[in-house]
């Protein structure tokens, strides 16, 4: 029941995470010669409206890859209905375990998705498929300013103790021998136009359609504490966009 609760409403919101159309182009604009058609391997997409995307930026093929079934079928129909069947291919799987040959792509791409495998482990995962000199534009969630009060500190310790400052991420892409090539935060609409806002809407149309249920109850629980931290604290975390090269 909780389970699916979760898939109907990030099923129904626009984007799985923090992010917008615009966020999309302007990581994308940061990257230069890419080939003509380039191979795009999409990590963690959701329902890929980044995937959608990324194929009408570079003209190229997507493959669009996440674990979740209810959000791959949606990129599918959405791609059918797009007409772009042909260079957008949505794929259910694990992103550790990737069945592509080394070397199979010139750009990989995940936005608000590498914190499940960990930004380091990631990192060091995808490259082995990323061609010399190819891409990696990849958003994590980071501490943008110092000294943040010990209420946000403590929530984020505990739903995601691996968060760290820009700073440190960037000395990691270092040490997996990326070359950093640009980096941006993502301002506050980018959580709130296509993520908080209808997810508050969706969970005050499921309040009153499930009333006191206790599966619901759980699900509103853990969603709107994440919000509300976002109110109160959301200058001094975000996530960033970090684009870099294979070296």
């Amino acid at each position: 029941m909780i389970n699916d609760l979760f898939l109907e409403i990030y099923s129904s919101i626009p984007r799985q995470g923090p992010g917008s159309k615009e966020i999309t182009q302007l990581a994308f604009s940061k990257i230069a010669n890419l080939p003509a058609a380039p191979s795009i391997l999409d990590m963690g997409c959701g329902t890929g409206l980044q995937s959608i995307e990324l194929v009408h930026l570079s003209g190229g093929t997507v493959i669009a890859v996440d674990n979740l079934k209810p959000f791959v079928d949606k990129l599918t129909n959405l791609a059918n209905e797009q007409g772009i069947t042909e260079n957008l291919i949505a794929v259910c799987s694990d992103m550790q375990t990737l069945n592509y040959a080394p070397q199979s792509f010139d750009l990989i791409w995940s936005e608000g998705a590498i914190y499940n495998i960990g930004f380091e482990n990631g990192l060091t995962i995808w490259k082995n498929h990323l061609r010399p000199n190819g891409y990696m534009a990849v958003s994590e969630l980071c501490w943008i300013k110092e000294n943040p009060p010990q209420e946000i500190v403590d929530y984020w310790s505990e739903n995601y103790p691996a968060m760290k400052t820009i700073e440190q991420n960037c000395a990691i892409i270092n040490e997996c021998e990326y070359k950093l090539i640009d980096k941006f935060v993502f301002p506050a609409s980018a959580w709130w136009d296509d993520y908080y806002t209808p997810i508050s809407q969706i969970i005050n149309k499921l309040k009153e359609e499930n009333g006191e249920s206790t599966d619901a109850e759980e699900v509103f629980n853990e969603m709107i504490p994440e919000m509300e931290m976002h109110k109160k604290y959301g200058d001094y975390y975000s996530y960033v966009f970090f684009i870099m090269r294979n070296r």
